[in-house]
């Protein structure tokens, strides 16, 4: 976990001073190991509705002289219902996979960070509420192209670290003839937000 060593870390760069970090060769520096507990929102504009993701995890590593940080997003499956108005529409359930590791750095003078994130965005099941038992897209409804969203904030080891961003989501393919092209007039644009707060596992 980044915890005690990492804090260690930082400190002895304070102290040594920002000379001699870069002046060191970059191989020679440790790789700080993460593993964090990460809990997301995200809110999807065009349908003006906000999706509690439940707890995921990011595990992945700090490069203490390149100062790059990396690592794999996993989140579960979330479901939201969908409402018009006052009148419950359907139930959806959807899932967020990575499509390629996040990326970032850290200004360690800041403790800022700045990420990228890359996934593709499957609804796995779309049920009428008049009608549970059926599944209006298969199980190869997603996105057509991986979507991309820089999420970044302030570094905090004691409280967790919250970071944001947003996105733009891309149409959907192969969510059956009829149904596709009714979600890709519905949910696609740009404007949705992301937040995701990273703390250590305890």
């Amino acid at each position: 976990m980044l915890g005690k060593r990492f804090i260690a870390r930082v400190v002895s760069i304070g102290v040594i001073g920002v000379g001699a970090l870069s002046a060191a060769p970059a191989h020679a520096d440790p790789v700080v190991p993460i593993d964090w507990k990460v809990d997301a929102t995200t809110t999807l504009k065009k349908l003006d509705q906000t999706v509690v993701i439940p707890t995921g995890s990011f595990v992945g590593g700090f490069d203490l002289g390149t100062s790059e940080l990396s690592g794999d997003l996993s989140l579960p499956q979330a479901s939201k219902r969908l409402d018009i108005g006052q009148l419950p529409l359907a139930n959806i359930t959807f899932a967020m996979k990575q499509a390629a590791p996040v990326t970032g750095t850290v200004d360690l003078a800041t403790m800022q960070a700045s990420t990228v994130a890359s996934f593709n965005v499957q609804l796995v099941s779309i049920r009428p509420v008049i009608a549970p038992w059926l599944n209006l897209v298969g199980n190869t409804c997603q996105t057509a192209q991986p979507v991309t969203t820089s999420i970044g904030g302030t570094v905090d080891l004691i409280n967790g670290s919250t970071f944001s961003g947003t996105y733009e989501l891309g149409k959907f393919a192969r969510c059956g003839l009829l149904v596709t092209p009714i979600i890709n007039a519905i949910v696609p644009g740009p404007g949705n937000t992301m937040t995701a707060k990273f703390s250590p596992k305890a």
